[in-house]
C-alpha cells in the first residue's frame, strides 16, 4: 500500500506492480489517482484505495463538497476507502450517516474505534 499523491509514492507504487506485486494506492487527488491507476493496472494491479476525512478535508468547504469529492473517486474506479485518523468517535459516525450513498466500503483508520464510549459500528453499508 502506498500514497499516490507525489511522485515518489507513484513511481514505487509503479515499480511495485511491474515487479508483480499487488499494489493499494491511497490518495487524494483524483487526477493523480486516476494516472497511477492506469499505469498499475497495466502491470496487473487490481485494487484502488482512495482516502476520506470524517472531519472533512482542509480544502474542502463543506461537508457536502467533501462528499462530491469523494463520489468522485468512487465513480472513477476506487475499490475501498480509508479513513484520516479520528479522535472523536462521534464524527466518524456523523461521516458514516452522510457518506451512506457512496457505494462502497470504508475502514476507519482509529485502531481504537468504539472503545471510547462502549459501542461499535458496522461500516459495511
Amino acid at each position: 500500500m502506498t500514497g499516490a499523491g507525489g511522485t515518489l509514492c507513484s513511481v514505487i507504487a509503479v515499480d511495485f506492480a511491474k515487479q508483480g506485486h499487488n499494489v493499494v494506492l491511497v490518495g487524494r487527488s483524483l487526477d493523480k489517482l486516476q494516472k497511477v491507476e492506469e499505469e498499475i493496472k497495466a502491470f496487473g494491479g487490481f485494487a484502488i484505495g482512495a482516502a476520506c476525512y470524517p472531519e472533512c478535508h482542509v480544502e474542502s468547504r463543506s461537508h457536502e463538497e467533501d462528499l462530491l469529492h469523494l463520489k468522485e473517486k468512487v465513480d472513477c474506479g476506487v475499490d475501498f476507502l480509508t479513513t484520516q485518523m479520528f479522535f472523536d468517535n462521534r464524527l466518524f459516525y456523523d461521516f458514516m450517516s452522510r457518506a451512506v450513498g457512496v457505494g462502497i466500503g470504508i475502514s476507519p483508520s482509529n485502531p481504537t474505534l468504539g472503545e471510547q464510549d462502549g459501542r461499535s459500528c458496522d461500516i459495511s453499508s
